[in-house]
């Protein structure tokens, strides 16, 4: 049920695993999630934009290192919400475009 939602909203399996391993183990640095993934490095640094990106991941030094968070999964709710949003503009732009067709005489050729 989990991947599934995640993959509703965007989300890969990695990225997906990523923040969970977040959730779970605290702040961490790359090669730690991906010692406890079985990942490459590189599969988290490419993952690691998108989760930042949507605010699920945060990211913090401690001196020179950089470890990263999971914040709150009901962070993930207002995600839905802004999917709902743009949607909802979509849906009204799509009906401009429909309204604007649907207006035009339709020419029909019969034999």
């Amino acid at each position: 049920r989990i991947m599934s939602t995640f993959r509703q909203l965007g989300f890969s399996e990695s990225s997906t695993a990523i923040y969970l391993d977040l959730l779970k183990n605290g702040s961490s640095l790359i090669m730690e999630i991906a010692l406890r993934l079985g990942f490459h490095r590189t599969k988290i640094y490419q993952e690691l934009p998108l989760l930042l990106e949507r605010g699920i991941v945060s990211e913090a030094f401690q001196g020179k290192r950089k470890y990263y968070h999971a914040e709150s999964p009901h962070r993930l709710q207002s995600l839905f919400r802004e999917f709902q949003n743009r949607l909802e503009l979509t849906i009204l732009d799509l009906e401009d475009t429909y309204g604007d067709v649907s207006q035009k005489p339709i020419a029909k050729l019969y034999e």
